[in-house]
């Protein structure tokens, strides 16, 4: 299994009710996410130590322009999508000990304190 969303605000600009629906959209995705990510946590012990200890979650708080929050984005993509590549090819190769179905994601957005 192999599966990716993305979504760009900028694909949903040109009529309100577009936006309104990605927005809406959004929020499910956001929960969705959350969901998965507490799965995780209760079901962690479960997990070998290898497996936890490889696990992460971190947050980064940094003042950006938007310029540099794009490139961010474009340089988190290329690295995901070539780990994907790779797990699909290692995959279809027949590579399947030790592998499990892993979730990243990524947020980035501007906030005001």
């Amino acid at each position: 299994m192999t599966t990716s969303i993305s979504t760009a605000d900028e694909d949903f600009r040109d009529a309100p009710e577009r936006d309104a629906v990605h927005t809406a959209v959004s929020r499910v995705y956001a929960r969705q996410r959350g969901e998965l990510y507490e799965g995780y946590l209760d079901m962690k012990a479960t997990w070998s130590d290898d497996w936890r200890s490889s696990a992460f979650s971190s947050e980064s708080l940094m003042p950006l322009t938007a310029e540099e929050l794009r490139s961010l984005r474009e340089e988190i993509i290329e690295l995901v999508l070539g780990y994907r590549l790779r797990a699909e090819a290692a995959r279809d190769a027949g590579d399947v000990e030790g592998r499990e179905n892993v979730a990243v994601q990524t947020y980035g957005f501007p906030f005001r304190t």
